[in-house]
């Protein structure tokens, strides 16, 4: 069994309780792991691109989710390709972990 969840969209009112901000992110994992009663996801993924938080800090507090022995790794779902090849150079440049899964919009019916 493959434990994954999601993060992105918000979990309440109020300033912070969304998007893929360092302090989202964070807080959501550990809501999460909570909920599930676990200490261990083996698959994070953002839900959505976030235009008002930096790739760079999603990647970074990501990455050290992943030091952290929180999550085994990451993914993205729902990302344009061009936005997934510069979140691929951009923890390249900074040496972050990459996107290892990405989850496209996809329906039988379309």
């Amino acid at each position: 069994m493959v434990l994954a969840t999601k993060v992105h969209f918000p979990m309440g009112d109020g300033p912070n309780r969304g998007g893929n901000s360092r302090r989202w992110i964070i807080r959501e994992v550990e809501d999460s792991l909570r909920r599930l009663g676990t200490d261990w996801i083996d698959l994070y993924q953002v839900h959505r691109p976030d235009h008002t938080t930096d790739i760079e800090e999603t990647l970074s507090a990501l990455t050290d989710l992943v030091r952290q022995g929180k999550i085994g790794a990451f993914g993205c779902s729902t990302f344009p390709a061009d936005e997934i090849v510069e979140a691929y150079h951009v923890a390249h440049r900074r040496g972050l972990q990459r996107f290892r899964t990405e989850q496209p919009p996809y329906s039988l019916l379309a």
